[in-house]
């Protein structure tokens, strides 16, 4: 079953080819002239074998190595759910919309409107919850739990540890999962409780490696590392520039693109080069993924609801599109903290003009609250749930055939007649239209009557009705047990022997 929205449209452009080209030229001259600094010594060694110039931890990137790795990524890839007997997955290509929840908020609105840590109930609850949404198509919960419940800090990879253990009881859709720092041996661990091997999760991947670039032109160690372990064997590798225009980046938008493009296209070139010294599996996806905005100059907040969100979404997928590669966008966030017509027009303004654009992977397109992605609310899951199912409707278009002319339907009707009786509006209409569950659209006196008025407390009545009712399959009790034990012996490792 693959899950996803098709766009029928051409994809929304904002830069001509001439300019596209441009902008791929300037790029290969910052990674030749400017650099990047590469924390990773691994990283390092593998470029020094390919001739580039090394200045202390800087690299300079000869042109020739970065549009020779370029051809070998693939474009599009599937992406698994690791529950063994389930047919959900979604596929990063062409002409396909994905949508996903908001990623690490700390904090939670409840259903009483208390802000406050999340929980590892909550983890449980939101990954159930978006498993009964139509419109999560990766699912999980995105939370980052809370640190007082152990009463130890958790670090980030003990953290997406745990996220994970809540989170794969709980739907049995592809899991949001990218984890963060640490070996990729410590995400493997997982994976091969569902998978065979190394070739088997090659072939059904269900995680990525996640990497956000230290913009201006920075790879850490850390993530760097973890990158290339995943792109050793063929695993996905997504690069995430969070570029903040006049902040960590150009003012321009153009320049924070140049930027931006050169953060991707370097760690694009590591990875590709690092599969090709190990030598034992087919070149990874790589996914040119964005996060890139401004910071507001008079909060020095990123401003992740702003409306050059939505043109670094349409920009970097335009360029993702010439170099024939999936993209990841951040669009669906607000910089609003509660559920109200900000959080309403700046969410939707933003993943509408991500899904034109043709992002493959719209990550925090669901449940989140500002400034940046702090917050997630039941209530917003469900409001965000209603807004990406219209959007869907505009995606599909309208179809033209005999059937959708419906002459012989106007030709019976005629003039002065009605439609509401007709056999084909009783055949078309629940396909045909966008009808909302949580919108209201009726006649004033009824909404004045109407004892939950305010869209907050019908939203959140909606998802306490999906938690009474739906339950994801269950795993098997065996993988659970081994689950807790892989989730004990990483704690002591990270947490415990500190």
């Amino acid at each position: 079953m693959l899950l996803g929205i098709q766009n029928n449209f051409p994809p929304l452009t904002i830069l001509s080819k001439e300019q596209v080209s441009e902008i791929h030229q300037a790029t290969l001259k910052v990674l030749e002239q400017t650099g990047v600094r590469v924390l990773s010594q691994q990283a390092v060694d593998i470029l020094k074998d390919r001739k580039c110039k090394i200045e202390s931890n800087k690299a300079f990137l000869h042109p020739e190595l970065v549009e020779d790795a370029l051809k070998k990524c693939p474009s599009s890839f599937t992406w698994h759910s690791v529950y063994p007997d389930s047919k959900k997955h979604i596929k990063l290509e062409p002409g396909r919309v994905n949508y996903t929840i908001s990623h690490s908020p700390t904090h939670v609105i409840d259903f009483e409107g208390k802000r406050r840590r999340s929980t590892f109930t909550d983890i449980s609850e939101m990954t159930r919850l978006g498993d009964a949404l139509e419109m999560v198509h990766l699912g999980g919960s995105g939370l980052s739990g809370t640190v007082e419940e152990i009463d130890q800090r958790m670090d980030l990879i003990t953290a997406a540890a745990y996220r994970f253990v809540y989170e794969v009881q709980n739907t049995d859709k592809p899991l949001f999962i990218p984890p963060s720092g640490g070996t990729p041996e410590d995400a493997f661990e997982f994976f091969y409780l569902f998978r065979e091997d190394h070739e088997d999760l090659q072939r059904r991947p269900s995680t990525w490696a996640w990497v956000n670039t230290v913009s201006p032109l920075m790879h850490n160690e850390t993530m760097t590392d973890y990158a290339l372990g995943f792109a050793m064997f063929g695993l996905p590798v997504l690069c995430c520039p969070e570029v903040m225009a006049h902040a960590t980046g150009p003012t321009t938008l153009g320049g924070a693109l140049v930027q931006h493009n050169a953060e991707v296209l370097s760690l694009l070139t590591m990875c590709q080069l690092a599969n090709e010294s190990y030598g034992i599996a087919p070149p990874p996806p790589i996914v040119y993924g964005t996060a890139s905005s401004i910071l507001d100059p008079r909060t020095a907040q990123i401003t992740l609801g702003a409306p050059e969100a939505g043109l670094m979404n349409v920009l970097t997928a335009q360029m993702a599109r010439h170099y024939n590669l999936p993209t990841r966008g951040t669009a669906g966030c607000t910089d609003s903290k509660a559920l109200d017509a900000q959080a309403g027009q700046e969410s939707t303004m933003n993943v509408l003009l991500a899904s034109m654009a043709g992002v493959n992977l719209i990550v925090n397109a669901i449940g989140g609250l500002g400034p940046g992605i702090q917050a997630v609310s039941y209530a917003t899951m469900i409001f965000n749930n209603e807004s990406l199912k219209a959007i869907s409707r505009v995606l599909r278009g309208i179809e033209i055939s005999d059937e959708a002319l419906a002459l012989d339907v106007i030709h019976k009707v005629g003039p002065g007649g009605e439609y509401l009786s007709h056999p084909h509006t009783l055949k078309h209409f629940r396909s045909e239209f966008f009808i909302p569950k949580l919108f209201d659209r009726t006649d004033y006196d009824i909404f004045e009557k109407s004892e939950k008025q305010d869209i907050l407390a019908r939203a959140n009545e909606i998802a306490h009705e999906i938690l009474e009712s739906h339950h994801p399959p269950e795993l098997d009790k065996g993988i659970v047990q081994r689950l807790e034990e892989i989730l004990k012996s990483i704690h002591r490792k990270y947490v415990s022997e500190k």
